[in-house]
């Protein structure tokens, strides 16, 4: 039953016209990569993050504000996204987790903000005049037009499945002895006029 059931499968796929690699596009991603909402919710706590820090270290407090106040259900929608990723991957640990990192982004930022003060607020001045536009952008386009990134606490399925090389084909090479064997039994058998004649045991 098992032998037919794979054999089943194998039948489908070779119908559908699929590979071993295309097959395995198909199959549902590791439990444990970071969907498409689920890595922009990475990068809205970084920048989110990043600006809190700009409104403390470079007196960027009423930008902020408006930040906050501009994409207020946005953010919070991102944030119940984030700590959902963190439960999902972590599972009872994962509010903790959400916590930790959220806790880790705000030391990393303060200690940019620290070592290179200049270059931190000019960043983040950039980033509120680009709030500020005429035509302020959503919070994804916002959030993705902005050079901060933070690689999350696992790798993307985009990522994972890209890494997915495909299987190359491979085309077996005939036996030059079995080749020259099977030439030489079909002209005997055209030189008699019958097929040759093949023993079986018995």
């Amino acid at each position: 039953m098992a032998r037919r059931f794979v054999a089943g499968t194998l039948a489908v796929v070779v119908s559908l016209g699929l590979g071993p690699a295309a097959w395995a596009r198909h199959l549902p991603m590791p439990r444990k990569c970071a969907r498409p909402a689920e890595e922009l919710s990475v990068e809205v706590a970084a920048v989110q993050q990043r600006l809190m820090v700009a409104a403390l270290t470079c007196n960027d407090i009423s930008d902020f504000n408006a930040f906050q106040r501009g994409y207020m259900q946005s953010l919070r929608q991102s944030d119940r996204q984030l700590l959902m990723f963190f439960r999902r991957i972590y599972g009872p640990r994962g509010e903790s987790q959400y916590h930790s990192f959220k806790t880790r982004l705000a030391n990393d930022d303060s200690m940019s903000s620290i070592h290179d003060n200049a270059g931190y607020c000019k960043a983040a001045s950039a980033a509120f005049a680009a709030m500020r536009a005429q035509a302020r952008p959503s919070l994804s386009g916002f959030v993705e037009s902005l050079p901060i990134k933070n690689p999350g606490p696992v790798a993307s399925c985009a990522s994972l499945s890209a890494a997915s090389e495909p299987i190359p084909s491979i085309i077996p090479t005939p036996n030059p002895l079995r080749v020259a064997a099977l030439e030489a039994a079909s002209s005997v058998s055209h030189a008699h006029g019958g097929s040759p004649q093949v023993r079986t045991r018995q």
